[in-house]
């Protein structure tokens, strides 16, 4: 994915112990694409082929459980013409879990299901602009591309689960002065 290949060496601890010793590609061209839009790629991170010359798979360290760091963490970046297209799959998140206890979960991310229905000429599409606009500007009645954000979304500060919820923001006015 990157060109000509170097390799990152580096040593972990496997599920018994022991260190090992573990070699990938570098991803040095990737991971500085990823950087300019916000994102920073763990040195960790793998890419894999999922259609030859259209499509790749980007996992950011994904699995590994002593890796905290919040945010997206698998990615699929698709070949749009001359573009490339990149499209967060799964978020690792911190939430608050049984016994008010904080816990880092990675959750996948589905793929959008909305279509020309679920809408009307008001609508502001994740691209940012209006249906109507979408439609005139295009000349169609509707596009996917029309539900592709210009950058990918924050992860949330919180996300509750069936057994606990997240804790409400203070504002000005419900702060008491002591």
């Amino acid at each position: 994915m990157d060109g000509p290949q170097s390799y990152t060496l580096w040593t972990d601890i496997d599920e018994n112990g022991n260190t090992e010793l573990y070699a990938a590609p570098s991803l040095t061209l990737t991971q500085t694409a990823f950087q300019q839009n916000g994102i920073t790629l763990r040195w960790q991170a793998s890419t894999s082929i999922d259609e030859a010359n259209q499509q790749w798979l980007i996992d950011d360290d994904s699995e590994n459980p002593q890796d905290f760091s919040l945010g997206y963490v698998r990615f699929v970046v698709t070949l749009d013409g001359s573009l490339l297209d990149v499209y967060g799959t799964a978020i690792r998140i911190e939430r608050l879990g049984d016994g008010n206890q904080l816990q880092i979960e990675t959750e996948t991310c589905n793929v959008t299901a909305l279509s020309v229905t679920n809408m009307d000429g008001d609508t502001v599409c994740p691209n940012g602009a209006k249906l109507s606009t979408n439609q005139n500007m295009e000349g169609v009645k509707w596009d996917a591309k029309w539900l592709r954000a210009s950058a990918l979304p924050a992860p949330p500060a919180c996300v509750p689960t069936d057994y606990s919820w997240c804790p409400q923001a203070q504002t000005e006015a419900t702060k008491t002065v002591k």
